[in-house]
């Protein structure tokens, strides 16, 4: 998670040598695209609680 002050253009993976598609998700919508199971959804919880902290 992060918050963007400026997007960049999109370079080139140098390990794959793919330009790899950006998918930008709300941040409470994070483990309905990354499925990591009961520990991912804590993770995400935890970085979205010190993301709303910080603000």
């Amino acid at each position: 998670m992060c918050k963007l002050e400026k997007l960049l253009p999109q370079t080139i993976d140098p390990a794959s040598g793919i330009i790899w598609e950006r998918k930008f998700v709300p941040a409470d919508k994070i483990t309905e695209f990354v499925k990591w199971g009961l520990i991912g959804e804590r993770m995400f919880a935890d970085a979205l609680g010190k993301l709303e902290q910080s603000s």
